[in-house]
């Protein structure tokens, strides 16, 4: 078996890569490159990054890392634009020329004019330009809440121009955080070289680990299970959870949500049961021994209720505490939707304890789409004393198999770019976290598709990925 970790390694470790090191100035000059290894990962923690480094390139992306001045704020949801442009030519005379560069390629994060998502357009030699997707161009950053530093990823094949992509070249290019040529800029530069084109997927979708449960979250995008029941069965089958926290799956009670996975995703051992909220559409389903929790979603003080849904889950190997979870969306950091999320989160975690109160389980579990586009706050907040000794939970940090990223919500469609929104955090006072992955179907490669039983196409019945934790009792 291949880890996320050791793929990018392996990827990278023959790579001969130059990067640019660049501070935060209105104007500033070229700067230095020098030579050295890269697996860069594109997860919001940038502690892989060769010190002082703003652009690195391998033979398949470029990297990039900024910290935007000033307060943080949500990228894509901020009244300041993030405009990053990509000379890809090594010609400042040709494309759109702007901060003294040629751009290629122009992405602009929160664009006037409309203050959300994403715009991303390329250029011609005589600057003419074309509106593409972030699809088109393979672009995430990380995190997508608000932060004080990003890194940011662009495939080489979507914009590679005249000999770069064939014999190599120098990629230089400016972020410029605010609108105007005086705007503050972070000039970047990578040395890039051939072959280009989609990374290579050579990981296998990994069986559950010996002596683990496997715990599985997925957003099924408003009941999405019930027009496309093959393709949510091949997943949950090739993934061969041991339970399933749901979100988004409304009108549908306990009874038909176990019914649905019986027939659609039969279980390797035992039947599925389930436990669900209709009104709020979220679920916890386990082919193990079952105990609900009591009816009604969490209260928040003088608002509407929490979409979450808890059971104790008696397995072989342990009692676990589970809850789905599905957090107020949208917003930006210190909006009414984010601090709404704060306040859910705090009373989920006090409702919690009092679920089970006969319980004895062995650790607890809490996962969903937590829509984290806010501030970071939340998800920490979450975790915070609800194990089982009343210590913080872990957070698991599942990145996309065969890629390494840490992406959970994707849509071509959409102007927002891929982003992490789903989280699961794990008591570890009493188990272990043994492995966490999301898995992107779009990712990997005809082998492991094949072995796996799935089809490219199936984790695209949702706009969310399934995140996947492989849990081991301790105690």
């Amino acid at each position: 078996m291949v880890r996320t970790g050791d793929l990018m390694r392996s990827m990278c470790a023959a790579v001969w890569v130059l990067a640019g090191a660049c501070g935060l100035a209105s104007v500033m000059g070229a700067c230095a490159i020098d030579p050295g290894p890269t697996a860069i990962r594109v997860d919001g923690d940038v502690g892989e990054w060769p010190r002082g480094h703003r652009a690195v390139a391998d033979d398949h992306y470029l990297y990039l890392r900024f910290e935007p001045p000033g307060e943080q704020r949500t990228l894509q949801a901020s009244g300041t634009p993030t405009r990053i442009l990509i000379d890809a030519d090594d010609d400042g005379e040709t494309g759109l020329r702007a901060h003294g560069v040629g751009a290629e390629l122009e992405i602009v994060l929160s664009p006037e004019g409309k203050g959300h998502g994403a715009a991303v357009r390329t250029f011609d030699g005589a600057g003419d330009g074309t509106d593409v997707s972030h699809h088109d161009v393979d672009f995430h950053f990380a995190p997508a809440y608000a932060a004080g530093v990003y890194e940011a990823r662009i495939a080489r094949d979507a914009w590679a121009m005249g000999d770069l992509g064939s014999a190599g070249g120098v990629v230089r290019g400016v972020v410029a955080f605010g609108s105007g040529e005086h705007a503050p800029v972070s000039r970047f530069e990578a040395s890039v070289r051939a072959p280009m084109g989609p990374a290579p997927a050579l990981v296998q979708v990994p069986g559950v680990a010996d002596g683990c449960l496997r715990v599985m979250s997925w957003n099924v995008l408003r009941g999405s299970p019930g027009q496309e029941p093959a393709a949510f069965g091949r997943v949950i089958a090739a993934l061969d959870p041991d339970i399933v926290l749901v979100q988004e799956w409304d009108d549908i009670d306990s009874a038909a949500m176990a019914a649905w996975f019986n027939e659609h995703a039969p279980a390797s051992t035992g039947t599925w049961s389930a436990a669900a909220l209709p009104d709020s559409g979220v679920g916890v389903v386990t082919r193990h021994a079952l105990i609900e929790g009591p009816g009604g979603p969490v209260a928040v003080e003088g608002e509407w209720p929490a979409r979450c849904v808890g059971a104790v889950v008696r397995t072989p190997l342990g009692e676990i505490v589970c809850a789905s979870v599905h957090l107020k969306c949208c917003g930006s950091a210190g909006s009414k939707e984010d601090l709404r999320r704060e306040r859910e989160v705090r009373a989920i975690g006090g409702a919690l304890p009092a679920m089970f109160p006969e319980a004895t389980p062995d650790t607890v579990i809490v996962g969903g789409d937590m829509n984290l586009v806010g501030s970071r706050p939340t998800i920490d907040l979450l975790a915070r004393g609800i194990d089982v000794d009343g210590s913080d939970a872990a957070l698991a940090e599942a990145r996309v198999l065969g890629d390494g990223s840490a992406y959970t919500w994707t849509d071509a469609k959409s102007s927002f770019t891929p982003g992490r929104l789903d989280w699961v955090v794990v008591g570890d006072a009493r188990a272990a976290i043994e492995r966490a992955f999301v898995v992107d179907a779009a990712r990997l490669g005809d082998a492991a598709l094949e072995a796996a039983g799935i089809e490219r196409g199936d984790t695209n019945v949702s706009d969310h990925l399934p995140v996947v934790v492989d849990v081991r009792i301790t105690r």
